[in-house]
């Protein structure tokens, strides 16, 4: 037998022809003892031994026993109350049905077996299916009986309350007062099926297919001070699925296909016919090596009147005899020492693995340290190029409300100290004069970050509009296709000169080399722009040539570039700026750029 346990439902014992569940809360292998016995005096079977019954447990947990004082305040469960009533004989009389057990006691009573099989060749086959379940159930009813009778019939045998039963009669319900012979078929045979408007437990672990033959209540003592308990047992019929050899089996009909050779016992081949041996070797059994000598000798002994010639003899001295016993235990100590050299190779493994593993985390913790150090470092740089070198709205707003902080950090201190009032008002004066000159210097600050933002922009715009073409092809290892046009080649010559006008610390042939090309290079296009910038370079050229510093010149310098640049943002010098224009150039004035007529 199998050890049981509440809650779980699985097979304990099985039997090839009837099968039976059990609807309760068995926790003992003694309980299913007794649960088989009363089982098997219920179905009137002697022959049903333990062995031949199947239970299977309740989904549903074991409720706590109960204390000796709680005897008297928990009765035991009565029959009634663990099957639904039969109704009385004088009930179904009163509605002119015919009680189960009376049937019953017609069919295998007083009348003998000539009665009972008269009857029987009058009664009908009825098949119940209970939905959507799909377990079966089979009755046996005269045809004159209504379909009261049939509703008792279902209730008494499968532990049923009558209200909770409907029986449906080609999808249709079947009254009670409705003759079984009006719903016969030609085969003598009628199929119902049944809904329950709740499934009891002892009928909820039954299968699809599953043939129920009877249901009965069986009491369950537990000894002394604990009251007994009533549950319900559901026999089954037993069957045997024939056993899947092969096959496929249709995803959507869900019909299965065996295969015809894996159902069929493959033919027993013979063994091949072997030559006749007749050598010593092939007729001699269980003998690992010869002990027969291959040449025959003889021996002869010294006696009266016989002397025998001993120079030539050897004396041979048998070893120590080693027994199986001691081979056994030489083949133990050798395993042992082999044992233990496999142990000691698997433990150097193992720790070499250990080694190698704590090495590549320690390695891993330590790039992760120098990471978060290097992250914390460089955050540590930025806040302090932020304060030094300010570049943006934020990093002066950094520095204003830190300077609002300070001062007033300041102010507090001069308030809560102990000084007199001139004191603290020359101390405030000094605290102003020095938030001043911070305020002075953080203004000349945003001055030069702004000229540096300012230039840095300009030249990130021209080199955007100088960069060639590019596009990316679908397969990656292709890379990208650069394509340079006119107009990138033209962006890319006015980026040049404009850097060549920014140089510094150039001397004066390089200089006027320089101006000579941007010269040249604006005179194609004749407008009030180009006539300003030819001016300006001339002038250039003539103080150069004068000899004047590049101090006095800076101004001068400033304008022309200035001025270039307005040169080479303008589509009409430049073609590919129109990609990069912000504002469409029909909302913008721009007399300067106005070509003139002769141009055009």
């Amino acid at each position: 037998s199998t050890q049981s346990t509440w809650g779980i439902s699985y097979p304990v014992f099985t039997r090839d022809t009837c099968t039976m569940t059990i609807d309760a809360e068995v926790d003992d292998i003694n309980d299913q003892t007794e649960v088989i016995a009363e089982a098997r005096e219920a179905t009137e079977d002697p022959a049903l031994g333990a062995s031949e019954v199947f239970v299977a447990l309740a989904d549903e947990p074991v409720a706590a026993p109960f204390r000796a004082d709680e005897v008297d305040a928990q009765p035991p469960l009565s029959a009634s109350e663990a099957v639904p009533a039969v109704p009385s004989e004088a009930q179904v009389e009163a509605k002119g049905e015919t009680h189960p057990k009376a049937l019953v006691d017609t069919l295998s009573g007083a009348n003998g077996v000539a009665a009972a099989a008269s009857k029987t060749e009058n009664l009908i086959n009825i098949k119940l299916v209970v939905v959507p379940e799909g377990f079966l159930h089979f009755l046996s009813l005269p045809p004159e009986v209504t379909a009261a009778t049939l509703y008792n019939h279902i209730s008494h045998n499968l532990g049923l309350e009558p209200n909770s039963i409907r029986v449906l009669h080609k999808s249709k319900p079947v009254q009670e007062q409705t003759v079984l012979s009006e719903l016969l078929d030609l085969n003598s045979a009628i199929t119902f099926n049944v809904e329950l408007d709740y499934m009891p437990r002892h009928l909820a672990l039954l299968s699809k297919y599953e043939v129920v033959t009877a249901v009965v209540p069986i009491q369950i003592a537990y000894g002394e001070g604990i009251p007994s308990k009533v549950i319900t047992v559901s026999i089954v019929k037993g069957f045997h699925r024939k056993q899947f050899m092969g096959g496929f089996r249709n995803k959507k009909l869900l019909t299965e296909y065996h295969h015809a050779v894996a159902q069929t016992d493959p033919k027993k081949k013979e063994p091949k016919p072997k030559p006749p041996c007749y050598s010593r070797n092939t007729q001699t059994a269980g003998i690992s090596r010869s002990q027969q000598t291959k040449r025959e000798a003889w021996t002869q002994m010294a006696r009266p009147g016989l002397d025998v010639d001993t120079n030539g003899d050897r004396w041979y001295t048998a070893r120590v005899y080693f027994s199986a016993k001691q081979l056994e235990d030489l083949r133990v100590m050798k395993s042992i020492v082999l044992q233990a050299y496999v142990r000691g190779w698997f433990a150097r493994r193992l720790a070499k693995r250990m080694r190698e593993e704590e090495e590549v985390r320690q390695e891993a913790l330590l790039q992760q340290t120098e990471a978060q150090q290097a992250l914390l470092q460089a955050r540590k740089e930025r806040e302090i190029d932020r304060r030094t070198h300010p570049r943006t709205a934020a990093d002066f707003a950094v520095l204003y409300n830190e300077l609002e902080a300070w001062a007033l950090q300041e102010q507090t201190k001069i308030k809560e100290s102990d000084w007199d009032e001139a004191q603290k008002k020359a101390a405030s004066q000094e605290l102003l004069k020095k938030q001043t000159r911070l305020l002075q210097t953080i203004d000349k600050l945003q001055i030069k970050a702004t000229k540096e933002n300012k230039q840095k922009k300009t030249t990130n715009s021209l080199a955007a509009m100088a960069n060639p073409k590019t596009w990316a092809h679908s397969k990656q290892e292709l890379g990208k296709t650069v394509v340079e046009t006119p107009f990138t080649v033209r962006a890319k010559e006015l980026l040049d000169l404009h850097n060549g006008l920014q140089l510094k610390g150039l001397s004066v042939d390089e200089r006027l080399d320089i101006l000579l090309h941007v010269k040249w290079t604006v005179k194609e296009f004749e407008c009030a722009l180009t006539r300003e910038i030819v001016e300006l370079i001339d002038r250039e050229a003539d103080l150069l040539n004068r000899g004047r510093k590049e101090k006095s010149l800076e101004g001068l310098r400033h304008r022309m570039c200035n001025l270039f640049l307005q040169f080479c943002e303008t589509p009409e010098f430049n073609p590919e700026a129109i990609n990069h224009q912000r504002v469409p150039l029909e909302f913008t004035t721009r007399p300067l750029v106005k070509l003139d007529a002769t141009k055009r």
